[in-house]
């Protein structure tokens, strides 16, 4: 048994204290399941968090990262419960029942609808009265402002 590393009868780990014993493949394979649930757990509350930091921003995270925000057409800036009402009510709730009576033709209306709309505004920003801008210059001018002097 000296080529072993566990007895092939009772399954005792040879080269530790007594009552080691080799796990199981199903304990083995059920931890590997936990480890990839409990990822992407965590990464969905991540999102979850980034996706409320940043809704006080006028964004969502995906928004944040290209550089675009949302602000309401009269020029201020869509604050926190704003952007929840279009995101979460007006694109998850409204749209999404319409989703389910009618499957994904209100959704694929409501995107395409910037398309040929003037102000590119599709049909969840013409009901909040919001624009989606380009954030960029505006990030520009505030990270050139805060830089330090050399």
């Amino acid at each position: 048994m000296a080529d072993r590393l566990f007895c092939p009868r009772c399954e005792q780990f040879l080269n530790g204290p007594r009552g080691i014993r080799a796990a199981g493949l199903g304990r083995r394979f059920g931890a590997w399941l936990l480890e990839f649930v409990l990822f992407i757990v965590t990464l969905a509350i991540g999102y979850v968090i980034w996706w409320v930091i940043a809704m006080g921003r006028g964004q969502t995270p995906g928004k944040q990262v290209v550089g675009i925000r949302v602000m309401r057409a009269d020029g201020t800036p869509s604050k926190w419960g704003w952007t929840f009402i279009r995101e979460f009510v007006i694109k998850g709730i409204v749209v999404g029942l319409l989703g389910q009576a009618l499957g994904p033709i209100p959704a694929i209306i409501d995107y395409l609808w910037a398309f040929w709309d003037k102000d590119r505004q599709t049909l969840h920003d013409k009901v909040m009265k919001t624009v989606v801008v380009d954030d960029r210059v505006q990030r520009y001018a505030a990270e050139v402002a805060t830089a330090p002097a050399f």
